[in-house]
């Protein structure tokens, strides 16, 4: 949503930032109307999702206040437990594998590099491996649940559209996660982007 492609007869394409533009008004939305934006984030139909994201976005001074209390930065775990839970994917007790496998899909990015060096030790037993296998196919291709990924993902859009310096101090708090979690990572993403300079020149491509 940052930058508008035109085409043209004489085969030019023209790449337009959209930054800086006047914003529309200021709206006041009401508790039960943020309530049902911040529902709608994950909702699996993008385009009320997004309706969502600028319903939100025109709120920029209630909005961020609202934000606030439903972000956090992506949790650190504690030194060793990623190693611990993959150590428990071999346990001999379903419980505790099951309980491992949980913990370590929710713990989503963060977990993906002590897996991945279990996953590929030659003497990892190859029912523990099949389990780290499957966990990775989950969590590789983002099948994770929506209200973990989507929705938080979705609120960094709307922070990055208010644009405030109260919005840019929230990213900057949220970009202090664990560093390979995918929100944090995008949080980064986004506060980088707010500091760029507002005039960017039309780009020709031919």
């Amino acid at each position: 949503g940052q930058r508008l492609a035109s085409g043209s007869a004489d085969s030019t394409i023209l790449l337009w930032s959209l930054r800086g533009l006047a914003r529309p008004a200021n709206a006041n939305l009401t508790a039960k109307e943020q309530e049902q934006a911040w529902h709608d984030l994950d909702n699996a139909d993008a385009a009320k999702a997004y309706a969502a994201v600028w319903r939100l976005a025109r709120d920029r001074v209630q909005t961020v206040a609202f934000l606030e209390k439903r972000l956090a930065p992506a949790a650190r775990p504690a030194p060793g437990r990623i190693e611990r839970l993959v150590q428990d994917l071999g346990s001999s007790q379903f419980a505790v594998r099951n309980a491992a496998g949980r913990e370590l899909e929710s713990l989503g990015e963060p977990a993906l590099p002590g897996l991945k060096k279990k996953g590929l030790t030659g003497d990892t037993p190859l029912e523990t491996r099949r389990r780290i296998e499957e966990l990775l196919a989950r969590m590789d291709t983002g099948i994770l649940p929506p209200a973990k990924t989507l929705r938080p993902l979705r609120a960094l859009a709307v922070l990055e559209s208010v644009g405030t310096p109260a919005a840019q101090e929230l990213l900057h708090s949220l970009s202090e996660g664990a560093p390979t979690a995918r929100f944090t990572i995008e949080a980064r993403a986004a506060l980088a982007r707010l500091k760029q300079p507002l005039a960017e020149p039309m780009l020709p491509i031919k």
